[in-house]
């Protein structure tokens, strides 16, 4: 009876963790894929334009990781579109495809919430704990779930599969508490603004930044959702529309964050951002700002 649970425990991880392919019907599963992985590559191919005409000089952690995280995504939804579509024929490039393109997707998109965050929060301590918790968490989690991944695919091993079930989860809700503080932190500071900021514009412009955060976290949240209902395939084909919608609002943000800094000056700007954003510059404008609205 001990073997038999065994067993049973074990086929139901394996069943968890098993990849869906496509079985040559069009079902809702084929649809909704089909439709994420098109959506996806369309916003990402978009972004790589945004950026080239965004940033007049390619340098900078903000820039690197909005072009990193945004090569990821592409990389990772090539990958799920070879693996359920069973195009290629090599699984492991397949695999290896999709999971270098979650390393990069995930970690970048932290360093994009944390260079951005950078903009307008003058704590030092706080940026280096935020820091050390994105590289902690990026090693430790993102290469764990990479080596079970691999080896829930290519081993017979039944450990593999209960070890990719639980680390799974577990890297899921940790990077999404991860977003979601260094987001938090960001909306803290967008209240405080509120609280000094008289102008009008000004405020409005806040307030659509404080809205733009929480819509993002709601993704976040739903994510996790899909996760914890063992909905596998929605949640890797949706993720790569999720994150690539997110970093299309990182640009929105920045246009803004701009704006705000600049005091409303060049209005024009929000739209085609041709300069290169100084980090030190606009903590400079932002304090003066705030102070000057007193």
């Amino acid at each position: 009876m001990v073997v038999a649970a065994i067993v049973i425990r074990n086929s139901h991880y394996a069943a968890d963790t098993e990849k869906q392919t496509f079985d040559g019907r069009y079902t809702v599963d084929s649809v909704i894929v089909t439709l994420s992985i098109a959506l996806a590559l369309y916003n990402s191919l978009e972004m790589v334009l945004l950026i080239s005409a965004t940033f007049k000089k390619w340098k900078g952690l903000y820039f690197w990781s909005l072009a990193l995280c945004n090569l990821g995504i592409i990389c990772y939804t090539l990958g799920v579109m070879l693996q359920y579509f069973k195009l290629g024929g090599v699984r492991w490039f397949n695999l290896a495809l999709n999971d270098a393109g979650w390393i990069g997707m995930i970690a970048c998109q932290s360093l994009v919430l944390y260079s951005r965050l950078g903009l307008i929060l003058d704590s030092t301590r706080i940026l280096m704990a935020v820091k050390c918790m994105i590289i902690i968490d990026s090693v430790v989690l993102l290469i764990s779930t990479v080596v079970l991944n691999f080896g829930s695919t290519f081993s017979a091993i039944p450990g593999f599969d209960e070890g990719y079930f639980y680390i799974e989860h577990i890297q899921m809700t940790i990077i999404t508490v991860q977003e979601l503080i260094i987001s938090g932190l960001y909306i803290w500071k967008t209240v405080n603004l509120l609280k000094v900021i008289s102008k009008a514009r000004t405020r409005s412009m806040i307030r659509q930044l404080f809205a733009i955060n929480i819509i993002i976290i709601a993704m976040d949240v739903a994510l996790v959702v899909l996760e914890f209902k063992h909905l596998q395939l929605y949640q890797e084909t949706i993720k790569a529309v999720v994150y690539s919608v997110k970093l299309k609002l990182e640009l929105n943000i920045l246009s803004k964050l701009v704006d705000l800094v600049d005091g409303g000056k060049s209005t024009l700007r929000s739209m085609t951002l041709t300069g290169t954003i100084d980090s030190d510059a606009i903590l400079g404008q932002a304090a003066m700002v705030s102070k000057n609205e007193r």
